[in-house]
C-alpha cells in the first residue's frame, strides 16, 4: 500500500474530518456507474454487496464490489470491457459477479452459505436458502482472513466492525480481533474438517 493511499484512509476513516466526504464520493461513483450500466445495459442488473452494502465502507480501504445479473445467455463481451474500463477510471471498484439464468440455477447447488450473506439482495432474487453448516463456515473464514490479513496486521482498529459481524455471523464468541487470534481460530476448525474438494466452482464458496 503506497502513502498516498495510507494518507487518504487516515483522512477518511470513521471518525476522521474527512470521513462524510470520502462516503459522498463512493456514492457519486457507485451511482454513476450504475446508472451508465442500466442506460447501455438495459436487459441486466446490477448492484453492490459487500462492505458498500453492509455499512462498512472505510474510504481509501474498502472496494465497491458489484454483481450483475444478466437475463441473455450470452452477454456481450463489452460489457465485461465496460466494467474494465470503470476500473481504470475509478479506483474504489473492486470485483464484479457476473451471472445469467443458467448460472443462477447452478449455484443453487453450490454456494457458500456464509459467503452468500454478503450479497443479501442476490439471495433474495435467486431464493437461496441453504442451511447453514460448518464445512461452509471454514471455507468462509478462510477466505476472509485470507483478504483481510494485512489489514488486521496494519490497522486491526478499522476492521472491528467488519469483524464483529464475522463473528457474530459464525456464532463465534469470545474471540479477539489480532491475527494471531484468528489464525489460531482457523488452525483449529481446519483440525476438526478436513475436505474432499473444497474448491468448488462459484465465486461464493472459497
Amino acid at each position: 500500500m503506497n502513502n498516498l493511499r495510507r494518507t487518504i484512509i487516515k483522512l477518511m476513516s470513521p471518525g476522521a474530518p474527512l470521513n462524510y466526504l470520502g462516503l459522498a464520493i463512493y456514492k457519486i461513483i457507485y451511482h454513476l456507474v450504475c446508472s451508465f450500466w442500466k442506460w447501455r445495459f438495459p436487459t441486466t442488473l446490477i448492484w453492490a454487496r459487500n462492505s458498500y452494502y453492509t455499512k462498512d465502507l472505510i474510504p481509501g480501504l474498502s472496494d465497491i464490489d458489484f454483481t450483475v445479473v444478466s437475463f441473455d445467455e450470452d452477454l456481450s463481451p463489452f460489457a465485461f470491457d465496460v466494467f474494465v474500463f470503470f476500473k481504470k477510471t475509478f479506483m474504489i471498484l473492486g470485483e464484479a459477479n457476473f451471472y445469467n439464468t443458467k448460472s443462477l440455477e447452478i449455484i443453487r447447488y453450490i454456494y457458500n452459505y456464509y459467503e452468500i450473506q454478503r450479497d443479501p439482495i442476490l439471495m433474495e432474487y435467486a431464493q437461496l436458502n441453504k442451511n447453514p453448516n460448518e464445512e461452509d463456515a471454514t471455507i468462509y473464514l478462510m477466505r476472509i482472513y485470507e483478504s483481510d490479513k494485512e489489514n488486521l496486521e496494519n490497522r486491526s482498529t478499522l476492521r472491528h466492525r467488519k469483524w464483529k459481524r464475522v463473528f457474530k455471523l459464525l456464532d463465534i464468541e469470545g474471540a479477539d480481533l489480532s491475527k494471531a487470534s484468528i489464525s489460531n481460530l482457523l488452525k483449529e476448525k481446519l483440525g476438526e474438517h478436513v475436505y474432499s474438494n473444497p474448491m468448488l466452482y462459484s465465486p461464493h464458496t472459497w
